[in-house]
């Protein structure tokens, strides 16, 4: 319980930035500090690395985040545009292997990890941006 707890404080903590959230140390089994998962840094660093070209699509209206936690594009045309299709396509490969690591340390589900990504994602968005409703309809925020 204490490191679902843990979880839910970094995620709302962590709604500060445009990122995906990353838990920092976990207390351990025996009530000490084990070390962040390196893997987690990495991917953290591979999400630093996209910020940028992910804030200009979505300002852009061509992808938007939707309720499984993953971005994709708003209109299939926008498909065609490789690097951004590259962008996108490494982007979900990376949350779906944090939510996958963060469930193993939680001891929840990928999916449940993901859901709430998307809901601090939803949250977060700026007005203009798409979300993508559990319908499949893409909304602009107001």
């Amino acid at each position: 319980m204490k490191r679902i707890t843990s979880i839910l404080i970094l995620l709302v903590l962590g709604a500060t930035t445009a990122l995906p959230v990353v838990a920092l140390a976990q207390p351990d089994d025996r009530g000490g500090e084990k070390r962040e998962n390196p893997r987690k840094a990495e991917l953290q660093a591979r999400f630093r690395e996209r910020d940028a070209a992910l804030g200009a699509a979505k300002r852009e209206g061509k992808i938007g985040e939707t309720t499984e936690g993953l971005v994709d594009f708003v209109k299939s045309e926008f498909r065609d545009d490789a690097k951004l299709r590259r962008v996108v396509d490494d982007e979900n490969k990376d949350r779906r292997e944090l939510y996958e690591i963060i469930a193993k340390e939680t001891g929840g589900t990928p999916d449940v990890v993901a859901e709430q990504n998307a809901r601090r994602n939803y949250q977060r968005a700026r007005a203009g941006e798409y979300l993508k409703t559990a319908t499949g309809e893409w909304r602009q925020k107001k």
